[in-house]
């Protein structure tokens, strides 16, 4: 996966962040590509991934709450 194919994004942590992702749904721990605890979204189609420093984000699919 390739940041500039322009579907992935690194984010800094910080405390709401953290909070916010670490809330979603847990897939297990990622390995290879920068391995870490991996969360998806409601839609599943989504990554969120903490690695060491960062969080590594692959968006795939636009995932709107229903109102």
């Amino acid at each position: 996966m390739s940041h500039g194919e322009g579907f992935k994004v690194d984010l800094r942590p910080n405390n709401q962040l953290d909070a916010f992702l670490k809330s979603m749904k847990s897939i297990g721990t990622r390995v290879g590509d920068g391995p870490g605890d991996a969360y998806t979204d409601k839609c599943g189609a989504n990554q969120y991934v903490r690695v060491s420093e960062h969080w590594d984000i692959k968006v795939t699919a636009a995932c709107v709450p229903p109102k």
